[in-house]
């Protein structure tokens, strides 16, 4: 556990997604600013890898949004700042039939799903609300995507 634990998960999830074959996504993200930033950081590395993305900002996840977007198949759904306290009810809504990725720092759910990666610090040993921020992940798993990725990312961040 720790820090660098932490960071070869994000680059491990990185290679992951890179090894899906859809380029479509669905990146569901907060609308506050940590969301933002999350969800900015996000979208920009992975159009660069040449990834359609599809924006969902919310205030906050309710059941029959989580329903909706993972009654798709074969689908890239990726969290941004949002997410983590509701991995399980993600993944038994899934039912396995989506690729989802989870870029959080609030209070996690453990969960046991190859289908779904929870990048979250809290299970690492750190604390999320003090430790880390939404765009802090995001920006750890944008910039782990390729050079390009991290360079845009990082200006998402700064506005």
């Amino acid at each position: 556990m720790g820090i660098q634990a932490f960071i070869n998960e994000v680059e491990l999830a990185a290679n992951k997604l890179r090894e899906r074959e859809g380029r479509e996504v669905t990146l569901i993200f907060h609308d506050d600013a940590d969301g933002i930033c999350s969800g900015a950081a996000v979208k920009w590395a992975l159009e660069d890898l040449g990834y359609d993305v599809e924006l969902l900002p919310l205030e906050r996840l309710l059941v029959d949004v989580i329903r909706k977007v993972h009654s798709a198949e074969g689908r890239i759904i990726v969290y941004a700042d949002m997410g983590s306290p509701h991995a399980d009810l993600i993944s038994r809504l899934n039912g396995g039939r989506n690729f989802v990725l989870i870029l959080d720092h609030h209070d996690p759910a453990k969960v046991e799903d190859p289908n779904l990666i929870n990048l979250n610090p809290e299970l690492y040993g750190m604390r999320g609300e003090e430790d880390a921020s939404g765009s802090t992940v995001s920006y750890l798993f944008a910039s782990r995507l390729n050079s390009r990725a991290k360079k845009l990312a990082y200006l998402a961040l700064i506005g």
